[in-house]
């Protein structure tokens, strides 16, 4: 909770930040938006107060509509089950809409966290309740004609909807989508002071008009006019009178604000429904417009919400929530550099180097460099983690060497790369140093260990680093890494010339003693790769050149251990370790055609 620290630019702006400033606003515009909103339903809430006293104001025989409820509504407000719904709403609606009020004052946020979550669960319980009362007293408000139905039960769904998705990020410490759905729902409750207003300009503008009618029973007449006056204006009530249709109806004209009561609720009846639709999009409209204008609040609690989940062990730290990415197109979400990591690179982050799109040279040339198990170490020492042959024993093969850092850095320098992918053993400083992009997947050793961070947690790190192009893939596909990279056509062409792919191999086998060796691709990893590939296909249809597709894994596929197949290589000759289980990965990469 940062205060501007920027000098005001006149007296008024000083003298209001005395004012906004103790209430945990930082930004002016910030607190204008919110006395706004926030007066509009703190102030029509005080105004209706005094409907807590039932039978004193709010259905006063003698108000005659002029404070408490339209004429003729208390008719069904004062008999069962319809008083238990309007009671329940009021004695519920009208407390909820104030203490919410103190859900968006920052400070108490900030400084009474435990009154900030107490306070909201108040708020959410009574809230619902009022709906509950609401939804029990629309066959008969203002008529109860099916607009006014449909647009009471479309605002209960909506705003119970908006407070379960809330209640759902909060848990799972999405807190920019928390405040995202308590902003729409309390944007949608508030529709109905908006309704207000737009029902009583409308009303006066249909009277004036003429020709608007509305059914009304007999019965709902009678409370309001009485016996002589309801026969005197509506002589076909005489049915209901004498018996012979107690549930009689009569076509009422619209008359507001110069008509009898009866004819201001006719009023009232008809433009109900209307002005709650039209409220209703209009506050739906505004909320959203409200949340993309303030995004700079957005962003900072979207990487409040991957510090905590990341602290808290998620998998996936920053998606954790309901968010965009697990059911739209959106771009992956990549949390900013750790301030401590950036300034030990001594590299300086920018946009371009957060989320720059790789591209052919104009040249037509683009030169990859992959980097696999390097076992890396600064200084020369034995491998302290590292699996020996009978898998419960130190390895005596396993010398980390620092030349290998010496040697990657002099490939990295001589070969100056558009794209690195590292398939296991990550390093990053050499890659960012030198400005050159990099993707990865995880190898067997990278989460081996009782120190090690898991996959997700590396992954989440990975993304917060500069010329990271690494992507935990989707949530519903085993492994983390399951993504892919499109290496656009040189400039100005918005064309894929080449498609990575990247899938995770795991680590050991779920059952070692069945099957010796390592893990292998899984089925859901397979089906996503298949359908990613030939959906791609079609995109890539509409690129004039030779479009080509790589796939990189770190564990080799069981087709390159086939018998009479020998491959020994390195310092220590040692053979290929595929899996003993074959998923048949190779079978989809012929079949789609891509070059594994």
């Amino acid at each position: 909770m940062a205060k501007d620290s920027r000098p005001p630019v006149n007296g008024f702006v000083g003298a209001m930040r005395k004012v906004y400033n103790p209430l945990g606003f930082s930004k002016g515009y910030n607190f204008v938006l919110f006395f706004i909103t926030m007066g509009y339903l703190f102030g029509f809430t005080l105004s209706r107060l005094e409907y807590l006293s039932f039978r004193g104001v709010f259905c006063n025989p003698h108000s005659s509509g002029a404070t408490g409820a339209a004429p003729g509504e208390c008719y069904y407000y004062l008999q069962n089950p319809y008083k238990i719904g309007i009671q329940l709403h009021l004695y519920t609606i009208l407390p909820a809409a104030l203490l919410v009020v103190l859900q968006f004052v920052p400070i108490i946020r900030h400084k009474l966290r435990l009154f900030h979550r107490l306070n909201g669960y108040l708020v959410i319980t009574l809230s619902l309740i009022s709906s509950a009362g609401a939804i029990m007293i629309l066959p008969h408000a203002f008529g109860g004609d099916l607009a006014i139905q449909t647009y009471g039960g479309a605002l209960v769904i909506s705003t119970t909807l908006a407070y379960l998705m809330a209640y759902v990020n909060i848990k799972l410490l999405q807190i920019d989508q928390h405040r995202a759905w308590m902003f729409r729902a309390w944007a949608y409750f508030s529709t109905i002071i908006t309704l207000r207003l737009i029902q009583v300009s409308a009303g006066a503008i249909i009277s004036l008009l003429g020709g608007w009618y509305v059914s009304r029973p007999c019965a709902q007449i009678n409370s309001i006019l009485g016996q002589t006056e309801t026969l005197a204006a509506y002589p076909s009530c005489s049915s209901f009178y004498d018996g012979t249709n107690p549930s009689q109806h009569v076509a009422v004209a619209a008359g507001f604000p110069k008509g009898t009561a009866v004819e201001i609720a006719a009023a009232m009846g008809v433009t109900f429904g209307a002005a709650g639709w039209l409220a209703l999009w209009l506050h739906v409209t505004m909320v959203e417009i409200y949340l993309r204008i303030t995004p700079a609040e957005s962003d900072r609690l979207r990487q409040v919400s991957y510090e905590r989940q990341f602290a808290r062990g998620s998998k996936r730290p920053g998606y954790a929530g309901l968010v965009a990415e697990h059911f739209g197109d959106a771009k992956p979400y990549v949390p900013l550099a750790p301030e401590m990591l950036t300034k030990a690179l001594d590299v300086e982050t920018d946009e371009k180097s957060r989320d720059t799109q790789p591209r052919v040279r104009k040249d037509g040339k683009f030169k990859i460099v992959q980097l696999s198990d390097a076992h890396l170490s600064t200084s020369t020492a034995v491998c302290l983690d590292a699996i020996g042959p009978n898998y419960n024993e130190p390895s005596t093969h396993c010398e980390a060497d620092f030349r290998t850092l010496e040697l990657l850095e002099s490939v990295l320098d001589s070969e100056a790369p558009d794209l690195v992918i590292l398939s296991g053993d990550q390093l990053a400083a050499p890659l960012i140093e030198r400005r050159i992009s990099y993707a990865a997947i995880f190898g067997n050793h990278d989460d081996e260990g009782a120190l090690s961070l898991s996959r997700a947690t590396q992954m989440s790190l990975l993304q917060t680093l500069p010329y990271s192009l690494s992507q935990p893939g989707p949530e519903n596909v085993e492994g983390i890494g399951n993504y892919y990279l499109e290496i656009l056509a040189p400039s100005p062409s918005t064309h894929s010339a080449l498609t990575i792919y990247f899938l995770d191999t795991h680590g050991l086998p779920p059952d070692e003693k069945k099957y010796k060796g390592y893990d292998w691709l899984e089925p859901s990893q397979i089906s996503w790769f298949t359908s990613t590939a030939q959906g791609l296909r079609k995109q890539h249809a509409k690129y004039s050149h030779f479009h080509l597709d790589m796939a990189f894994i770190h564990i080799p596929l069981p087709e390159y251990a086939e018998e009479g197949l020998v491959v020994k290589g390195g310092q220590w000759r040692e053979g290929i370790t595929a899996p003993k289980f074959n998923s048949h990965f190779y079978d989809a990469l012929a079949d789609e055609g891509i070059l594994g």
